[in-house]
């Protein structure tokens, strides 16, 4: 067990400035943002009548989930929750993911490390308890700076409702982080890894978003984490449970193959 939280602790010193960069960022972005929606608030409503008009339906998808872009919840989904935090948080999730293995793998340093009294099971477990709690820090950040921007600005958005957002965002983040993670200790592959998780990523956006429009597309996209991202009706303060407990079901899938796949692996070169 000492082993295990040494392990964790060094891997979250490694990525401490990474760490605190990526935290600046998300914060600077969403005060940035909401700072922005003052101005529109007043004729919001015209203004949204004028955007439904000059844009295509099946654009207006891949902005929000809302018809409502400036009102409110409209303005935290369009902005922030449906897709630009979205990224963010999955682009260092992926990152995170792809590197957590593949990096001692490509620097030749993961034999040293087993070389230690510490198990494959062990150091699986603590790069990825690491991973998640960068993860998760960063995500703290990010809700707690949406909660005093939402106060100073006075979107009448409660607490829970952007709580449970946050959490589904950081559920979503973590799933795509949890695939490259898991083609890494599959092989030497962290090239492929990030592909293929930011396939699914990007492609689970773009088949869901137009799913809306093409009825082709709606049994696809129940295959996509995406599709199971509901912002407005989140911050509208509609829970849907079952979504949540498929994204902890991908990451748990993902996790499971991860310390399947690792410790049958011939690590030596």
């Amino acid at each position: 067990m000492k082993s295990y939280f040494s392990l964790t602790k060094w891997t979250l010193w490694q990525r401490r400035w990474s760490s605190l960069w990526w935290i600046i960022g998300v914060i600077a972005f969403i005060t940035i943002i909401l700072a922005f929606y003052p101005p529109f608030r007043d004729q919001a409503a015209k203004l949204d009548q004028t955007i439904n008009k000059q844009i295509p339906s099946a654009a207006r998808a891949f902005i929000s989930d809302t018809p409502n872009y400036l009102s409110p919840i409209g303005y935290l989904s369009s902005q922030i929750y449906y897709l630009f935090l979205p990224i963010l948080l999955s682009i260092l999730s992926i990152g995170i993911g792809s590197s957590l293995i593949a990096k001692e793998e490509s620097d030749g340093t993961i034999e040293l490390l087993l070389a230690r009294p510490i198990s494959r099971v062990k150091l699986l477990a603590g790069k990825l308890t690491a991973g998640m709690a960068i993860l998760g820090i960063v995500s703290v950040f990010a809700f707690l700076s949406t909660i005093i921007m939402v106060h100073e600005v006075g979107l009448p958005v409660g607490v829970m409702p952007l709580l449970m957002t946050a959490l589904a965002c950081l559920l979503m983040a973590t799933a795509y982080g949890s695939i490259a993670f898991m083609i890494t200790t599959i092989g030497k592959a962290k090239r492929a890894s990030i592909g293929l998780a930011v396939l699914i990523a990007l492609g689970g956006y773009i088949i869901n978003s137009l799913s809306a429009t093409a009825s082709v597309l709606k049994w696809p996209a129940k295959f996509m984490p995406f599709h199971y991202y509901h912002v407005a009706g989140m911050l509208e303060g509609h829970y849907r449970w079952p979504d949540f407990l498929v994204m902890l079901g991908i990451i748990f899938v993902c996790i499971f193959v991860s310390w399947f796949s690792f410790r049958r692996r011939d690590l030596v070169r």
